[in-house]
């Protein structure tokens, strides 16, 4: 299977520079790839007839946009190692909060927003989401049901006496936050966008942002290279957690001594997983060696068949 990834995530790279490798934008390598670009993580997934070039060829593209030093923080992964580490991510065994779901819609979204595929990609895409699948349907994973994403830990670490709270970006976190808060009776919350949305209350303009210290809490989840919450300095205690990458909120705004701002990084550091995981792991490893084994033997078989 001529398929290879590189990439980094929370574990192999600091923020600022999955911060700095997320700002880039375009990438032409003349080649079937996909970008997959989370909170934790980016990483290109690729296929050609000879992957070491291709993956020279993705580090010199990359080169041309940063000055910082990134290629120490890269793994790279080719062959049924690739479609190993795929079916790894999607399962969310390679997540902050081991088993998370949001992962497999993330992935499934820059699978289909792709537009440079083949016959190998598609397969280690489709394969590795159905792995995913099985993995959440054979094995109760710790946060499978009640926590579909860091969204449920932030509520359980911040929100049990809140009374107003401002949400900044249409994401997808932002709207599990609202969605959670809502159905716990927690009704005054805010959040601003750049556009419309189908949430039933609540909904401000983009520039509602600028009010954020007025805010006893405020989640940043949104899309941008720039920095959202740049001033503002409140007189009395506030807290700003930012899920942005790259960031949304000036780092410096908190230097202010009433101001406690978190990150991606902080967030899921608070968490920490001690599951045993070794049956399903076994169960993964081995539903992907035998998926990967087909493809090799070109006795594909569509993956409606086998549901």
């Amino acid at each position: 299977m001529q398929v290879g990834v590189i990439g980094v995530n929370f574990k192999t790279a600091p923020l600022e520079i999955r911060e700095t490798l997320s700002r880039v934008q375009t990438l032409s390598p003349g080649c079937a790839w996909v970008h997959l670009s989370t909170c934790n993580r980016m990483e290109i997934y690729f296929s050609s007839n000879n992957l070491a070039s291709t993956q020279t060829n993705f580090l010199n593209l990359l080169r041309e946009d940063i000055v910082t030093e990134f290629e120490p923080y890269l793994y790279s992964y080719f062959g049924y190692d690739c479609f190993a580490h795929l079916a790894k991510v999607v399962s969310g065994f390679d997540s902050a909060l081991i088993g998370e779901s949001e992962i497999q819609r993330q992935v499934k979204v820059a699978y289909g927003k792709s537009k440079h595929l083949c016959k190998e990609l598609h397969y280690l895409f489709q394969k590795s989401l159905f792995i995913g699948k099985r993995m959440r349907t054979q094995f109760t994973l710790p946060h499978n049901r009640d926590l579909k994403s860091i969204a449920g830990e932030i509520i359980r670490l911040f929100f049990p006496q809140a009374d107003r709270i401002l949400l900044i970006g249409n994401s997808m976190i932002n709207r599990q936050i609202y969605y959670m808060l809502r159905h716990r009776g927690i009704k005054n919350i805010t959040l601003c966008s750049r556009y419309e949305t189908d949430l039933e209350t609540g909904l401000l303009p983009w520039n509602e942002r600028e009010r954020w210290s007025e805010y006893p809490i405020t989640v940043c989840a949104a899309k941008d290279v720039n920095y959202l919450i740049t001033s503002g300095a409140p007189k009395e205690r506030r807290l700003i957690l930012d899920l942005g990458i790259p960031r949304n909120v000036d780092p410096q705004i908190g230097r202010n001594p009433h101001v406690r701002l978190f990150n991606i990084d902080e967030l899921t550091a608070m968490h920490k997983n001690h599951i045993p995981l070794e049956l399903c792991s076994v169960a993964m490893e081995e539903l992907t060696e035998r998926l990967y084994t087909r493809f090799m033997q070109k006795k594909i078989i569509p993956l409606a068949m086998e549901a």
